[in-house]
């Protein structure tokens, strides 16, 4: 059973040259500071290498 691979592209400029990016919040830096352990709470977001321009990702609530 082979996968299929879904291509990102940049909204703003139609380039496949995109990336996915995760940012640690201020939530996990002050859990690690409180707890001395991260909380699992990533932001996730794109960025297209093209055109400078960073996006969220917004989840298919369509998807079969």
């Amino acid at each position: 059973m082979t996968k299929a691979v879904d291509t990102i592209v940049c909204p703003y400029c139609n380039s496949y040259n995109v990336i996915t990016k995760k940012k640690a919040g201020y939530v996990i830096m002050f859990s690690i500071l409180l707890l001395g352990l991260p909380l699992p709470f990533f932001k996730k977001s794109l960025y297209c290498f093209d055109c400078g321009k960073e996006w969220k990702i917004q989840k298919n609530k369509n998807t079969q």
